[in-house]
């Protein structure tokens, strides 16, 4: 299901929202801009996937935790193009160098981790 400020209006955002949340086997999958999240709690959450690299921590931080607020396991994925990732910098703008982070998960056990937490392991992978 997309999700965006340019394809629907906004009944046609809301019809899709409550397909979503409801639970619908139509609309397992959104794909939206990260405008979508705010105001949204929604607890099965099972995974939040960056397409490129989020524009800071904070906007990672925040986008992450929306998945598993239910307290089971979830994740947030992170997809660079390899070219992209040669170029670019880090999150915390340490030159990424020879790896090749094309695909970054970071699995959520259990319940809502301290945002220090998270910044620690993508500090660490970057």
């Amino acid at each position: 299901m997309l999700y965006h400020a340019k394809v629907y209006d906004r009944s046609g955002k809301d019809k899709r929202l409550s397909e979503w949340k409801s639970g619908s086997k139509e609309r397992r999958v959104v794909v939206a801009s990260n405008a979508l999240g705010l105001g949204i709690d929604t607890g099965d959450t099972r995974a939040v996937v960056h397409a490129g690299m989020p524009r800071d921590l904070a906007n990672y931080v925040q986008d992450s935790r929306r998945a598993g607020r239910d307290g089971l396991p979830s994740e947030a994925i992170v997809l660079l193009p390899e070219e992209s990732a040669k170029r670019r910098r880090g999150i915390n703008s340490r030159e990424l160098g020879g790896a090749r982070p094309v695909v970054y998960r970071h699995k959520k056990e259990t319940g809502d981790r301290e945002e220090e937490e998270m910044a620690r392991e993508v500090e660490e992978y970057v």
